[in-house]
């Protein structure tokens, strides 16, 4: 939202919103059920480009200039000898986390908030926090 980046980088991870990561948390402290397991708490997989558009859609009218046009991986893979940061990200490139959280909303009973939800809430708060 900041504009720190010209573009998205083919990235992307399986999301999941803080308070939903509460819920589970204290959903699992009060469930027997879940003694003892593991719950994979996240939703589908969100490219760094679907959270660019959906940042546009929602926060474009209000002023923000979000980059939406996906880099090339070459240009990241460039970028990486000088970069810290991006060097960090290219082992990552083209990698999906496709993952299921079935057992999570079985067994404790979640229900996530959808990804659009999730990143207008954040968008939000950045503003709100002054972080853009």
């Amino acid at each position: 939202m900041s504009r720190e980046m010209p573009g998205c980088p083919d990235v992307g991870w399986a999301i999941v919103d803080v308070r939903d990561v509460a819920q589970a948390h204290v959903a699992a402290l009060e469930n027997e059920a879940a003694d003892g397991q593991r719950f994979i708490v996240a939703i589908e997989h969100a490219s760094m480009s679907d959270i660019a558009h959906i940042l546009q859609r929602n926060f474009g009218p209000e002023g923000y200039r979000i980059p939406t046009r996906r880099l090339p991986s070459w240009l990241l893979k460039t970028v990486s000898l000088f970069d810290k940061t991006a060097r960090l990200a290219v082992p990552e490139l083209g990698l999906r986390q496709d993952v299921k959280s079935r057992r999570a909303e079985e067994i404790l009973g979640l229900d996530f908030r959808s990804r659009e939800q999730m990143v207008v809430d954040m968008g939000r708060s950045m503003i709100e926090y002054g972080v853009v």
